[in-house]
């Protein structure tokens, strides 16, 4: 779509941009599964949650499953405080028919899973073996505003954006796979160790039915705002002795997420633990019939992301055509507010409606104590400059030194649930409150020397350059306890440096060979220092990547 343009004069114009899109899918997943020529058969497999003593996994010496694990902490917040024990990734104890008859005659089977048959499949590209699809629709709408006036020695710009984002998504979680037992294998008690096939993705400890598993995980994110920037700059361009522009920007962006997880709680944690929601999570679901508490998680976050600034930029010939410095200046101030709620059970909090259910549960209210409830703000006003000298060898080759410095603003760490994160956080011997609330912006000075050459009449084009950037508390965001929440922190310093090398030539008409080369150091230059006491966190994503100081 082309923009719409009106100049009332020969000196201004007036252009209005809109672009609309609207984006649906039945399936998010932009994955496929293979072929599966030949059907599978699995057989019957039979579970039984209350077999084993706690503390133990693995099977015994008649190949029968032991199932359990000890749950390390507590769901009170308190890590010394007594815990509720719950059995997790319970193992088959028998396979077929026959023997599954044969125990749950003995009373040793507390739920079974039918035998099926998978596949065979025939499946053209992008398809995929589901029991529901994911459906998504993200609907953005853009509008900006240009209004420009040519002075006799100064151009001005106005540019207008407003934005509406809004995207749905629904994924199915109605197969027991996240939540009953998910791996890349399985212990059958006759064969032992099994791989998954090839193909389509299927675990073999359950079918590819619902098996009454009807949870999906809805998210609702909205995003909308404005930006105004007014640009002066002189006219003429680079064609003058100095050249210069200047301005002010200014962006208000909010933004809305929210997440709801409708999920059988009571049937994953009578299956999966043998426990009770109460029992496994400390809190209880939303209450559908009294006693069977379905389990609605939730969470809402609000942000809101300002940003006011002042920049200007000034290119002056020291020597004509030859020898050019730059200098600029830009000054901000950001500001960025967040607030964000969580209910349900695997956050162990109780709720909207906190209170006494007819069970006598009683909820937990979201509380910042708790986790349930977390808000923060950062701000700062940086002022990062730049500075650029460019001596021109000849027309076609030159060399070139710049400094500048760089900026990112800081933020809010979201709350590490202590429902989610006990064991990995009591393991490590901390609580949520122990980490950081908010990290800090960071900054960098880079440096470059470079040059651009042509050679060999204008046949080859050469680029090479040395640079050294020093990173000043750089956002370092790590994984605790590997219980896939994740929280940032800022690391005293870090540095790189290195050379790059590239070039083209072309040997003869319609044959062109390119090369380069790269050389990089980059380091932290300090340790992460952590409160005495507190055991080491690692970081999950990469290996160790600087020295961890206790001080």
């Amino acid at each position: 779509m082309r923009p719409l343009s009106w100049a009332p004069t020969e000196q201004s114009k007036i252009t209005f941009d809109y672009f609309s899109s609207v984006d649906k899918s039945k399936n998010i997943s932009t994955v496929y599964n293979l072929d599966l020529p030949n059907p599978v058969n699995v057989p019957t497999l039979c579970f039984n949650t209350n077999n084993t003593p706690l503390g133990q996994s693995g099977f015994d010496a008649q190949g029968l499953g032991v199932n359990s694990f000890r749950r390390g902490g507590a769901v009170t917040g308190l890590p010394s405080a007594p815990a509720p024990q719950a059995r997790i990734n319970p193992f088959p104890v028998g396979r077929g028919d026959a023997a599954c008859n044969q125990l749950r005659a003995a009373g040793d089977v507390t739920w079974t899973l039918p035998g099926f048959t998978y596949g065979p499949y025939d499946l053209d590209r992008y398809d995929q073996i589901l029991v529901t699809p994911s459906p998504a629709k993200t609907n953005l709408q853009i509008a900006s505003l240009t209004l420009e006036y040519h002075f006799s020695g100064m151009d001005v710009k106005s540019i207008t954006t407003y934005i509406d984002d809004q995207t749905k998504t629904v994924t199915q979680q109605n197969t027991p796979q996240q939540d009953y037992r998910s791996s890349a294998s399985y212990m059958d008690p006759q064969f032992g160790l099994r791989l998954l096939p090839t193909g389509p993705y299927f675990n073999p400890n359950y079918g590819p039915v619902a098996q009454g598993f009807t949870g999906y995980f809805i998210s609702d994110n909205k995003r909308y705002g404005l930006t105004q920037e007014v640009r002066f700059s002189s006219a003429g361009g680079d064609s003058r002795r100095l050249s210069w522009v200047s301005g002010v920007f200014y962006s208000n962006i909010r933004a809305k997420a929210g997440y709801d997880n409708p999920h059988p709680f009571t049937t994953v944690a009578r299956i999966q633990y043998g426990l009770t929601p109460v029992q496994r999570y400390g809190v209880a679901g939303v209450e559908t019939t009294p006693g069977q508490f379905e389990s609605l998680e939730k969470k809402r976050q609000t942000l809101k992301d300002v940003e006011i600034a002042a920049f200007a930029e000034a290119n002056y010939w020291i020597i004509p055509e030859k020898l050019r410095f730059t200098a600029g200046i830009r000054a901000s101030r950001v500001a960025f507010d967040y607030s964000q709620v969580s209910i349900g059970p695997v956050s162990s909090i109780g709720p909207e409606n906190t209170g006494v259910s007819s069970t006598g549960v009683r909820f937990n209210a979201p509380t910042p104590q708790n986790g349930g409830a977390n808000s923060g703000s950062t701000s700062a006003s940086p002022i990062t400059p730049k500075f650029g000298l460019q001596y021109q060898l000849t027309d076609n080759d030159m060399i070139y030194l710049t400094a500048a410095k760089g900026f990112r603003a800081g933020g809010v760490n979201t709350f590490v649930s202590y429902g989610i994160c006990q064991t990995a956080l009591d393991a490590i011997g901390y609580l949520p409150t122990d980490l950081p609330q908010e990290y800090k912006s960071d900054s960098v000075w880079s440096y470059e020397l470079g040059t651009k050459l042509r050679l060999f009449q204008n046949r080859a084009q050469l680029n090479a350059a040395v640079y050294r950037i020093d990173w000043k508390d750089p956002q370092y965001t790590t994984n605790p306890g590997s219980c896939f929440l994740v929280t940032t922190f800022n690391v005293p310093g870090a540095r790189s440096q290195g050379v790059e090398v590239e070039l083209n030539a072309r040997l003869f008409r319609g044959f062109t060979v390119n090369g380069a080369f790269g050389y990089t150091d980059s380091k932290y230059t300090e340790g992460l220092i952590f409160p005495a006491g507190r055991a080491i966190l690692e970081n999950n994503f990469n290996p160790a990547p600087f020295t961890i100081v206790l001080k």
